[in-house]
């Protein structure tokens, strides 16, 4: 275990990082040991109503979920999910992207050596993923049902040694993503972009690690913020986009904010959603049950909640996990958990 808390606390930022040229690689059968895909889960605590299991076991170091197209691009099968994980020591440069077909199925592995991967996701038959300082575009250039051909579509993103988080695709066809910001001296960047990587714009400014997103169904965008400072650290954020706002990092902390929304630093700074504590880094968000489910992966009071969006009414969902990573719905009924200690969970309402 220790093992483990070493690579997340750099995957949050607390450590220094390395770089490394990602590559794909073709599909590969990978040993793993399963269980049944009805296996009830146990130990979690969960909101009333819902059960637990199993979906995937066995898993190193995984930190991004992501759903393919349906057809799947690579099998031209049904939907399948795909799981970015460190396979290994987090900046050794083994980053990996399964693809499972169902729950408990044999995993394949469709991408690997990849530098520190922790975003994904699919538009227009290709792969999406953040890795390390860079955005990839993995595709299957020949048709073999392989991501053979890697493209960098930005590279040498701005960072303060911590991991650059998620991406996702907004309502407006482009990709969203972040650079991370230092203190006192820059602030970190939202990011929107075309799907080939052309009209790269600065969305929002003043954040300090906009780490994970969500679009509503109505299409705003979500995002959680990790201020991770290790001396008087701040609380950390969900905030609501506002297009070209500044979010105030890092002259604005949420508990000035709290205590006087008309201090000069605070004026013009949209105000969070919900808070949570230092150094509970939210570094998962979905829109779930009519409201934002987040995964906190911690130290402090690890555990997936779910925050009410209007009124920023915060209600516990899952415990008992070691390292809630990532949320992502299946469908109105039922979400995946991602346990960054290697299990994914599926959390179904009865």
């Amino acid at each position: 275990m220790r093992l483990c808390i070493q690579i997340v606390l750099g995957l949050i930022g607390w450590t220094a990082l390395a770089g490394c040229a990602p590559s794909a690689s073709r599909i590969t059968p990978i040993a793993t040991s399963h269980v049944a895909a009805d296996t009830p889960a146990v130990g979690l605590q969960l909101a009333n109503g819902y059960t637990a299991t199993r979906y995937a076991t066995n898993l190193l170091g995984p930190s991004a979920l992501a759903w393919g197209p349906a057809p799947d691009p690579l099998t031209k099968g049904p939907r399948r999910l795909y799981i970015a994980q460190m396979n290994g020591a987090e900046n050794a440069g083994t980053g990996q992207i399964l693809a499972f077909a169902e729950p408990n199925a044999a995993p394949v592995v469709i991408a690997s050596n990849l530098q520190k991967p922790t975003g994904l996701t699919w538009l227009n038959n290709a792969l999406y993923v953040v890795a390390y300082r860079s955005l990839l575009r993995l595709t299957d250039s020949d048709a073999d049902g392989t991501l053979d051909r890697t493209e960098t579509l930005v590279a040498d993103v701005p960072f303060n040694g911590r991991s650059l988080g998620q991406v996702d695709v907004g309502p407006d066809g482009r990709l969203y993503f972040e650079s991370t910001g230092g203190s006192p001296t820059n602030s970190g960047y939202l990011y929107s972009i075309n799907p080939d990587g052309t009209d790269q714009r600065i969305a929002a400014r003043g954040l300090k690690n906009a780490y994970a997103y969500a679009f509503s169904p109505t299409g705003e965008l979500y995002m959680t913020e990790i201020g991770d400072a290790l001396l008087n650290p701040p609380r950390e954020e969900i905030n609501r986009w506002v297009a070209d706002a500044d979010y105030g990092w890092d002259r604005c902390p949420a508990e000035l904010q709290a205590q006087d929304p008309s201090a000069a630093p605070c004026q013009n700074v949209p105000k969070p959603i919900a808070t949570f504590p230092p150094h509970a880094s939210p570094t998962g968000l979905a829109w779930f049950a009519d409201g934002l489910l987040v995964a906190k992966w911690g130290p402090i009071e690890p555990a997936v909640v779910w925050v009410n969006p209007q009124t920023g009414e915060v209600k516990p969902f899952a415990s008992g996990l070691q390292f809630p990573m990532d949320v992502l719905p299946v469908d109105d009924q039922s979400v995946l958990v991602l346990d960054f200690a290697g299990t994914l969970y599926q959390i179904t309402r009865t």
